[in-house]
């Protein structure tokens, strides 16, 4: 769902950032949010999700 963009800015998930966590989400559902793009996460379309999905060992998904 598109609504997670709505948690970037919680607190334990930022935290694991500064523990090398890396953080994307979708730009489209921020932008009709209107959630600025900043650096609370690497927003990116859904081609470039799913190239790095499929190009991972590990991946997890929050909702």
């Amino acid at each position: 769902t598109d609504e997670a963009v709505l948690g970037l800015q919680d607190a334990e998930l930022q935290s694991l950032r500064s523990r090398g966590l890396n953080v994307y989400a979708c730009a489209e559902a921020a932008q009709r949010r209107n959630i600025p793009l900043s650096d609370l996460a690497a927003f990116a379309g859904l081609s470039i999700v799913s190239d790095l999905m499929a190009g991972t060992d590990r991946f997890l998904s929050f909702n």
